[in-house]
Order: structure tokens, then C-alpha cells, then sequence
């Protein structure tokens, strides 16, 4: 085991040896029998954007109805979009963004971005740095430097790890378990590890990210699955159908130039319980290569961020002569690179994702590798998409009418209904705009909650409408 030299060219401390990993993921389809983990998640309606009308501010978990007599919506503000934006007409209204403040003094950095070496699961930039790649994967916000990198964002990846022991995992009747390290044994709740990437917490003013990662930490499994997410990225924009067309450079000692979405696999020529280190690069600034890191050896449950100059320097930094000892047997110069150049690239990981729940008898280990969850805007589709067509919201709307001799649905969710499954946008477009309408005293008090949920629906952050109707949801059990 080795350590890096806290170098501001190099990358600093890290373990590279006895490394388990594949570099190539190759993930089995679970078997059938599907066993679907419950969590109770705390029933707390948080507030919207916009702030809500008085009377529907939220109280201890549940809707205040203070004020408000059972089956009439006392609406009691007529502020229009832009009057919400403005303030009350007179007052004073400026929009504060709050930005963390940081010192880079102690960064490693390159001319473009930084890394703390006491936190490096957090990449930061200057104004005019590429976001990394694939940008869907991360959570960005300002922030104000008062070092000398002069760093103005921050960007962190929505991913989650699964730690040693809950690696090795046993049955107990229908629940997952596994043994801490006190001995003690603890279910492993699945369904709360896959709401935090599905549904990442955000400040106010952040980019929520739009996809998510979870899994194993493991450095080729998660060097893999980061490198086909990236050429996802890049065949998406080509639009190419034709097949999968990727450069494969088998153990090079003479490096070419590494390009973001690249896969570095340094083999090593020691041996040991793992036989190389591998990591894609999600950031370049001239030669200098960001990478986004698993690591099998230390107790982390999120990647790490790296600088490496070059793959010379990606080499070094896995080299046993990095180490403070300088003891150790060199590990050669061997190295795997692959580059996707065009078509389609795999998509197991996809698919791995949505099996997670798919465990059997006798099987005591999570298999697979990353996964990677839908984009947000996908899962409020379809959570919208329940909401207004299953039976238990069928059922939830026709109490919602105010009409005393009818059965029917109100006139707004019968529209949505019809068009949900032709067109999202336009669905959310008509429940929002109906907020809007001089009509409050028509309807309910939960459909009107749920029309200004959507009239506060903004497609950048898709993950505070998904948030908000999926509280909404289990709060009416729809």
C-alpha cells in the first residue's frame, strides 16, 4: 500500500494497491422474484418556491386548515407570477444569493479548477470552466473564493456508495442484512439508498443534478459505468445509430493524449490482490486530467476528484515510489486506454439500476456494479402520470369535486388525464396555468395545492416538482 506525495502538481494522499476490481463489467441479470424493501419516509410537505398562499402553509407534516372549512378553498392571495417574483408593490425585494464562502490557499489546482485535499468530493472551477462530464451528474452552486484560485462554482456528484459490509449481505424472512462493524446487524433499508440519488437534497439556488449513480465502490466498475455514461452524453448530441465504435489501446508504454470520457487502466506489474487501477477523466484543463474516483481500499461512500498531469502522471501517482517510504516495487508503465469514437454504447448499468430490488435465496452478496438511476424529469413523468391515472387517484380526484351531484373529476384533471401520455409539458403546462385562474372558490383545497405545484414546475430543476409530488402523493396515498 502506498500513499501520494501532497503535491500541488500531483494528486495527494491515496492507497492504489490491493485494488479487487474487473475492468471490464460484465453484470448478470438478476433472477425473478422481486422483493421490494419498505422505508417510512417522514410525511413533511417543504415549501415551493414562490412561498404558499397562508391558508396552505404547511403545519407539523400535514396542510393547515386553519381558516379553512372542509371541502372550500379560502384563497386569499390573487398574486399573479409576476407580483410573486416582485414582492408586495413599495417594498423593497432583492433576490440574495447566499454563496459559500472558501479559501483555496491550500487547493490543489490547475489553472481552472481546484480540489481540497480534506474534502476531495467536491470539484470547483472559475467562471469560465467546463462544467464536468457528464454534466447531468452533478449538483452546482456558487461560491465565493477568497483564496488565490478565484473559484466561483462548485460541483458535486450525485453518487453513493455501498460501504465493506454492506457488501456481504444474508437473508432474514424477507428483509436484506448485513454485519456492522460492531458486530451488530443492520437492514440494509435499498429503497432509502436509491431515494437519496433519485431525489438529491439541493439548496434554493443550486442545479439540481438529473441523473445518479449507485453502487459498489469499486474503481473499475465505477471507471466503467462514468465512461459509458459520458459516451451516452456524446451519442445522444451525434445522434449516430451505427454500431459501437471505441479506440481500445491494450498495455502502452508510449501515452497518447488524454481527452475527457477517456479510460485509464494502469496495470501493474507487481501483481497482488489487484493488478491495476483504473479512472476516467471527467475534466481537462490543458494537460492537466480531473478524474472522478472509486477506491476500493478506503472506507469511502462517495467518489473522489484527482488531478493527474497526463497519464506520466496518473502512472506515477499509482507507483509505490510516490509513497512517503519510497519503498516498494515499481509497477511498470502498462497502460489501458479506451475511447469511445461513435454508436451506440452499452447500457447494462441502465438496466442493472431498475433490477437492484431483484434478490434470491442463497445468494449473499449485492452483485453488479454502478447504477444509474433515470433522468428526474423521466421519474416525474411518471409519477405524474400515477397521480392521475391509477385507481387510487381516480378515486382521490372524484372526492375532490365540489359539485355535490356529481361524481365526475374536476374539469382540470380530466384534461391532464386525457393528456399525459402524448404530452408531459403540455400537462403540466394546463395544471399550472390553472393556478393561475380567478376561479380558486371551484375547487378543493388539495387540488388547488396541486396545481400550484405544478404551476411552479421549472424544467432545470425537475427534481423540486418530483420532490414535492411525491410528498403530496403519499400524504393522499395516490
Amino acid at each position: 500500500m502506498h500513499t501520494r506525495q501532497p503535491k500541488i502538481e500531483e494528486s495527494n494522499s491515496r492507497a492504489a494497491a490491493n485494488r479487487n476490481t474487473n475492468p471490464v463489467v460484465s453484470p448478470q441479470k438478476a433472477p425473478q422474484g422481486k422483493r421490494q424493501l419498505q422505508v417510512q419516509v417522514p410525511l413533511q410537505l417543504q415549501p415551493i418556491p414562490g412561498g404558499w398562499p397562508e391558508a396552505f402553509k404547511p403545519d407539523s407534516g400535514r396542510f393547515s386548515r386553519t381558516g379553512i372549512s372542509d371541502k372550500s378553498a379560502q384563497y386569499n392571495s390573487a398574486k399573479t407570477t409576476a407580483q410573486l417574483k416582485q414582492g408586495t408593490p413599495g417594498t423593497n425585494h432583492l433576490k440574495v444569493v447566499q454563496r459559500q464562502i472558501i479559501d483555496s490557499s491550500t487547493y490543489e489546482h490547475t489553472t481552472r479548477y481546484g480540489i481540497n485535499p480534506a474534502g476531495r468530493g467536491v470539484l470547483y472551477g472559475v467562471n469560465n470552466a467546463a462544467e464536468p462530464q457528464p454534466t447531468g451528474l452533478y449538483a452546482q452552486k456558487q461560491v465565493n473564493d477568497t483564496g488565490p484560485g478565484g473559484f466561483a462554482v462548485a460541483w458535486k456528484p450525485n453518487v453513493t456508495f455501498l460501504n465493506k459490509a454492506q457488501k456481504s449481505l444474508a437473508f432474514e424472512g424477507n428483509q436484506m442484512v448485513y454485519t456492522n462493524e460492531e458486530g451488530q446487524k443492520q437492514q440494509l433499508d435499498l429503497a432509502a439508498m436509491k431515494e437519496k440519488v433519485e431525489m438529491p437534497k439541493v439548496g434554493k439556488h443550486e442545479k439540481s443534478p438529473v441523473i445518479g449513480m449507485m453502487g459498489q465502490n469499486d474503481c473499475a466498475q465505477f471507471a466503467t459505468t462514468l465512461y459509458n455514461a459520458i459516451a451516452r452524453a456524446g451519442y445522444q448530441q451525434q445522434q449516430d445509430s451505427g454500431e459501437l465504435t471505441e479506440l481500445i489501446l491494450k498495455e502502452v508504454v508510449k501515452y497518447p493524449k488524454i481527452e475527457v470520457g477517456d479510460m485509464m487502466q494502469h496495470i501493474f506489474d507487481d501483481g497482488g490482490r489487484c493488478p491495476w487501477h483504473a479512472a476516467t477523466v471527467v475534466a481537462k484543463d490543458n494537460g492537466a486530467l480531473i478524474t472522478l474516483e472509486a477506491n476500493v481500499v478506503e472506507e469511502i461512500d462517495a467518489p473522489d476528484f484527482y488531478i493527474h498531469h497526463g497519464a506520466e502522471g496518473f502512472v506515477k501517482n499509482n507507483d509505490p515510489e510516490a509513497d512517503e517510504s519510497g519503498k516498494g516495487k515499481p509497477r511498470g508503465r502498462r497502460m489501458n486506454i479506451t475511447r469511445y469514437h461513435s454508436g451506440k454504447p452499452p447500457s447494462k448499468d441502465l438496466k442493472l439500476y431498475d433490477e437492484l430490488d431483484n434478490t434470491y435465496e442463497g445468494t449473499y452478496r449485492l452483485k453488479g456494479g454502478v447504477y444509474t438511476t433515470p433522468p428526474q424529469q423521466e421519474l416525474t413523468y411518471r409519477l405524474l402520470t400515477r397521480m392521475l391515472t391509477s385507481g387510487a387517484a381516480a378515486k382521490f380526484w372524484k372526492e375532490q369535486t365540489l359539485n355535490p351531484f356529481s361524481d365526475d373529476m374536476p374539469d382540470g384533471i380530466t384534461s391532464m388525464r386525457q393528456t399525459i401520455a402524448q404530452d408531459f409539458e403540455g400537462t403540466v403546462a394546463d395544471g399550472g396555468g390553472r393556478w393561475l385562474s380567478d376561479k380558486p372558490f371551484s375547487r378543493s383545497v388539495e387540488t388547488n395545492i396541486f396545481y400550484r405545484i405544478l404551476h411552479e414546475y421549472n424544467p432545470e430543476r425537475p427534481g423540486d416538482t418530483l420532490e414535492t409530488l411525491n410528498r403530496f402523493a403519499k400524504m393522499y396515498n395516490i
